[in-house]
């Protein structure tokens, strides 16, 4: 499905078929339970290829996911029998008639001459229709279809083909905003990861979401604190309750007035040393005011006070 052969035609100059029969008016209801009940992406294309494209009598059909970052179209699934992408294969952006349609997001009609020897969705198949999943001006997906009878696809396949893309993309959306906000986060994190400082990132109500090792050096305990308070670390690691009241007062103070504060501590390590610590809490605000997060940081300054 990745080369062209034979003229392409414009959707008008493609025969109309009837109004929209029966079996696909059922895939569509079909389409919409998936949307409602899918669990996940693949569990939805899933009905996109096998019950809705399915009903339409084609030899061979397969979506595929656009990676914006390595610029490449990977198939995800694909329904039918004979040759043809299977799921994993992958085209670059830009080549073959399916990286076309992911770097132009316009759909492509390709007729032509029989081939009785072209196997269905083989490359060199007469009769193939590409349609781009599309949000915002951004191509998400590409649905891609080859047949081995020239003239096989019709204005009525291409209606079909953009109404199931429609219909999909805003959960392809929805998907792709998800895996961008775990790609940030993932990048975020392994810079904090390395940071001497001590980074800690609370909630405004006080529950920690991510520490790093600088603060906790065991990785059990640094999954452990993920959804914990400082009380509950207090707890476990035997801390003076005057130290957490005094930590969790002044995330309090932050979280409530929006501006950081300071503070020092005196803590004795497990070994029994005596260290002088130095803490900020920093809010993260909206430009409406309101505190998203509390980024905690602190420095061991035992040796500075000591001069």
């Amino acid at each position: 499905m990745s080369d062209d052969t034979g003229p392409r035609v414009s959707p008008e100059s493609a025969p109309l078929d009837p109004p929209l029969p029966p079996q696909e008016l059922s895939a569509f209801a079909r389409l919409a339970r998936g949307l409602a009940t899918a669990a996940t992406l693949d569990d939805l294309l899933t009905v996109m290829a096998h019950e809705v494209l399915g009903s339409l009598a084609l030899e061979r059909v397969a979506i595929y996911l656009v990676d914006p970052h390595s610029r490449r179209c990977r198939v995800a699934v694909a329904f039918g029998s004979g040759d043809g992408p299977f799921p994993g294969a992958e085209v670059p952006v830009g080549e073959g008639r399916v990286g076309r349609v992911a770097a132009s997001g316009v759909p492509v009609l390709v007729s032509g001459e029989p081939r009785e020897a072209s196997p269905p969705g083989d490359a060199t198949a007469p009769s193939a229709l590409t349609v781009p999943i599309t949000s915002d001006d951004q191509v998400l997906g590409v649905i891609a279809s080859a047949h081995r009878r020239a003239g096989f696809f019709t204005a009525r396949h291409l209606e079909v083909f953009t109404a199931v893309a429609r219909v999909a993309a805003p959960r392809l959306n929805v998907e792709r905003l998800l895996a961008e906000m775990t790609r940030q986060k993932e990048f975020y994190e392994q810079v904090l990861d390395v940071l001497p400082a001590q980074i800690g990132v609370l909630s405004p109500s006080g529950v920690f979401e991510y520490v790093n090792p600088a603060a906790i050096a065991d990785p059990e305990v640094r999954r452990w604190i993920v959804g914990k308070t400082n009380a509950d670390y207090g707890a476990r690691r035997g801390l003076p309750m005057e130290v957490v009241a005094r930590r969790v007062a002044r995330q309090e103070e932050a979280a409530r007035t929006g501006r950081p504060v300071e503070l020092d501590e005196s803590l004795r390590t497990r070994d029994g040393q005596l260290r002088c610590y130095y803490r900020y809490i920093a809010p993260i605000v909206d430009a409406d005011g309101t505190v998203r997060h509390l980024v905690s940081g602190g420095y061991d300054v035992t040796e500075l006070r000591a001069l």
